[in-house]
């Protein structure tokens, strides 16, 4: 009987120290700080480490708690150096937001916070040195970040797909734009790389569609295949001398790219690099390539152009007005266009005059404006050109003036939204334009309100 007795004490004794034990490792928080364990693999709060082989350092190697969403890295474990975070050691964990790395760690493994869509804040110290391939990668609601000083390397795809990033500046000391770093960044407005630069690797910035301005630096040697393809907000670039490669399709699909420089040093434009640039229509060639207008060599770069400059010195003839219409005048030849909107009014009228001249709506000049709703283009307009307002998907209203003799193809085609085409002139005047197939494809079912009646769409 006394040996069932203790029996049942040691049972009851045993229970209460484990449950102890286990709320000595609760901390009721999702904040993860630092810890001291002696376990094979021990844990601080949520991280997890690993002793280093020799038994000087620590890697931080995962998180036990799926539920975190701030934690603090140290930088100091059981009294040695935390010295790095390990690959995947974050990778998909969906309640993350804020990422405070204490002054001390040195590197961030390979996808370490990939796939992360709450995070929103990182505070990278000065200490670190390399950020690894695919390190932030698909962290979708990241809309900043600092890259310290220390930093010398940034691995491939580092942060593609982080589509809410806005900005970010590189620090002196990085040497090259790896594959796909920046790829998918819808929302990057704005980059700024250092002259340590040297080369822009494949899809470097492949569908930044918002990127609008890129310097790039006086001692890149190369552009890779892709770099900015399909940068849709680009409007003009300048390669400098130091280029000498521009890659296949490097450029390809910039549809706001108005004007390119090809630096003095350039000897290879890739297959494609400037293919679909269809209102790339000046090019400034310093180098000694044989770049002609119209000609489809040298990666199509002036295959739309109006001209081909050989000097900086040379005017040119594109500019921005201040309500954000780029327009070309050549007074020579008497050419002028309305190439491109930039800006975001959701109500504009079109200029009274290019340099006090008659003027074409160029292809594509309003093509997936997608904010615009009214439009009027006045009598001094002649033609509307192909594409020009395609894909304007709120645009419910558009007048157009008496002196459009005609109307591309495919000019306001999923134009969804319309509903109304206001015409100054007589339906007899409208149905004489010219009106090339398929202009008004997949529109909303519009009316036509000339001065002496209306007309259903046909």
């Amino acid at each position: 009987m006394k040996r069932k007795l203790l029996y049942a004490l040691l049972i009851v004794l045993m229970s209460a120290l484990c449950a102890l034990g286990l709320a000595a490792c609760d901390f009721g928080s999702d904040t993860a700080p630092g810890g001291d364990t002696t376990d094979d693999k021990p844990t601080a709060g949520t991280l997890e480490y690993e002793l280093s082989d020799d038994g000087t350092y620590y890697v931080v190697t995962g998180i036990n708690s799926k539920n975190a969403t701030n934690i603090v890295i140290p930088a100091v474990y059981n009294n040695l150096p935390v010295t790095s975070l390990a690959n995947d050691v974050f990778l998909g964990h969906s309640s993350l937001e804020t990422v405070i790395i204490d002054e001390g760690i040195m590197s961030i493994g390979h996808y370490a916070f990939a796939y992360c869509p709450s995070l929103v804040n990182v505070s990278i110290p000065n200490s670190i040195i390399s950020i690894g391939n695919g390190a932030f990668r698909g962290c979708t609601s990241l809309t900043h970040i600092t890259i310290p000083d220390s930093v010398t390397s940034i691995g491939d795809s580092a942060f593609e797909s982080c589509s809410s990033l806005t900005s970010i500046a590189l620090p002196d000391g990085v040497t090259s734009i790896g594959d796909s770093t920046f790829k998918a960044c819808s929302s990057l407005t704005s980059i700024t790389l250092p002259d340590s630069v040297t080369s822009i690797n494949r899809n470097a910035f492949h569908s930044c569609s918002s990127l609008a301005n890129i310097i790039i630096p006086d001692n890149v040697a190369s552009i890779g295949d892709e770099a900015f393809y399909i940068c849709n907000s680009l409007t003009s670039v300048i390669i400098p001398d130091s280029v000498f490669s521009i890659g296949n399709s490097a450029f390809e699909s910039c549809s706001s790219l108005t004007k390119v420089t090809i630096g003095k040093s350039v000897t290879s434009i890739g297959r494609s690099a400037f293919a679909l640039c269809s209102i790339l229509i000046e090019v400034y060639n310093l180098s000694s390539l044989n770049i002609s207008a119209g000609s489809s060599e040298y990666g199509n770069v002036a295959y739309y152009a109006k001209v081909v400059h050989t000097s900086t010195t040379s005017p040119s003839n594109l500019s921005t007005t201040q309500n954000g219409f780029i327009v070309y005048a050549d007074d020579l030849k008497e050419e002028y266009y309305l190439m491109r909107y930039i800006g975001s009014d959701t109500e504009i009228i079109l200029p009274d005059s290019i340099n006090g001249n008659n003027y074409e709506i160029y292809d594509n000049a309003f093509r997936n404006c997608d904010q615009l709703v009214n439009v009027t283009i006045g009598n001094n307009v002649t033609s509307i050109g192909d594409y020009a307002f395609a894909y304007c998907n709120a645009l419910e209203n558009i007048t157009i003036g008496t002196d459009v003799t005609n109307i591309g193809e495919f000019a306001f085609t999923r134009c969804n939204s319309l509903t109304s085409i206001t015409y100054n002139g007589t339906k007899t005047e409208w149905n004489t334009i010219k009106k090339v197939s398929h202009w008004n494809n997949n529109t909303g079912d519009y009316t036509i309100h000339c001065a002496d009646g209306n007309m259903a769409k046909s």
